[in-house]
């Protein structure tokens, strides 16, 4: 006698892949409804972004024009960053 006969009641492996495939549609719909209830929620923050574009493009290149035209003080400021880098590692490593 196997467990199957044992207790009648428990779903047979048909029963249980149904069972699971359901569920497995019910969480890709829920999925699919809270993904857009999440861009509904970012809309206005990305409609924001689209109007800060071209002028966060603008100050880009004014940046790297004026590193191009200046490179001491872009590799200076590499360079200290490169150090602060350098410093914070060393502290978590004294921190372990």
């Amino acid at each position: 006698m196997t467990n199957r006969d044992a207790n009648p009641s428990s779903p047979t492996r048909q029963e249980r892949k149904e069972a699971l495939l359901t569920l497995l549609e019910q969480q890709r719909i829920d999925l699919l409804v809270e993904s857009e209830r999440f861009l509904r929620a970012g809309q206005s923050f990305d409609n924001g972004l689209k109007r800060l574009k071209t002028p966060l493009y603008m100050a880009g290149g004014l940046v790297a024009w004026h590193s191009l035209r200046h490179p001491y003080r872009m590799l200076h400021n590499a360079k200290r960053l490169l150090a602060g880098y350098v410093v914070v590692r060393k502290f978590r490593q004294y921190l372990k």
